[in-house]
């Protein structure tokens, strides 16, 4: 087995939010950068995953320039996802802002493929009611009108995909958080990851859905509650039930 040191980095930015008290809690929207670059020697063009999230995070931010929510929102362009989330491990556990002050935060891993009506939730409805509230009041009212599975939110599913995208090491901290997921294809982590085979209607379909939801949270009256897992009723490290990578000492 062949081991190196390498160095990769998040890219992080900030809307400030427009209320002087409310721009002190904040809405996290990530997004994996990162690629499978090259396997069994193949490239990996990861058009879908994650070029669709990566372009997405930069048209959300432009949109947020022009409409500032109350709250402060932060785009994650994490590193490493396909190594193990760890850019993501990496940014809440040495969070720039305080964790408890985090409201949710919305992942987007794969966004352009497969039913154009419907959309995968993982994790919205596992920690906070408020938050599955949110994506289906901003489906609704942008007149999207995803159609929504939850399959994979099952935490026993075979294909644990519940633990396998960058939303989980936020849950991790207790933090309510989702992953907005257009599902596999046969194109998966393959040579055929190309632009081409995106459908771009969808993808702006989940783009714009985000976006409605980021500012639903965003001007929220309050962060939103924890009401769904009994074990977990508030913000922050005391949540972990086991180490990560990068856990602060």
């Amino acid at each position: 087995m062949e081991t190196y040191n390498s160095t990769s980095r998040n890219v992080v930015a900030v809307v400030e939010g427009s209320d002087p008290v409310l721009k002190n809690e904040y809405v996290v929207l990530s997004g994996h950068h990162d690629g499978r670059g090259i396997d069994d020697g193949e490239i990996v063009p990861g058009a879908d995953d994650n070029g669709t999230a990566a372009i997405a995070l930069m048209e959300i931010g432009q949109a947020l320039l022009a409409e500032h929510p109350k709250r402060s929102v932060i785009l994650v362009w994490v590193t490493g996802e396909e190594q193990g989330m760890n850019g993501s491990h990496y940014f809440i556990n040495n969070c720039p802002v305080p964790v408890e002050k985090i409201s949710a935060c919305l992942d987007m891993d794969m966004l352009g493929r497969n039913n154009p009506d419907s959309l995968y939730l993982v994790g919205s409805d596992l920690l906070s009611s408020e938050l599955d509230a949110s994506i289906r009041r901003a489906n609704s009212k942008s007149g999207i009108n995803f159609g929504f599975d939850y399959r994979y939110s099952n935490l026993t599913h075979p294909q644990r995909v519940y633990f396998r995208s960058d939303h989980y090491p936020f849950i991790r901290f207790g933090i309510p958080s989702v992953w907005f997921f257009s599902g596999f294809t046969s194109d998966y982590h393959s040579y055929r990851d190309v632009a081409e085979a995106v459908d771009y209607l969808k993808f702006l379909k989940a783009t714009r859905l985000v976006y409605a939801t980021a500012i639903d949270i965003g001007n929220a009256k309050t962060i939103l509650k924890l009401d769904v897992n009994p074990a977990v009723t508030s913000r922050g490290a005391h949540n972990l039930k086991e180490t990560s990578l990068f856990q602060v000492k």
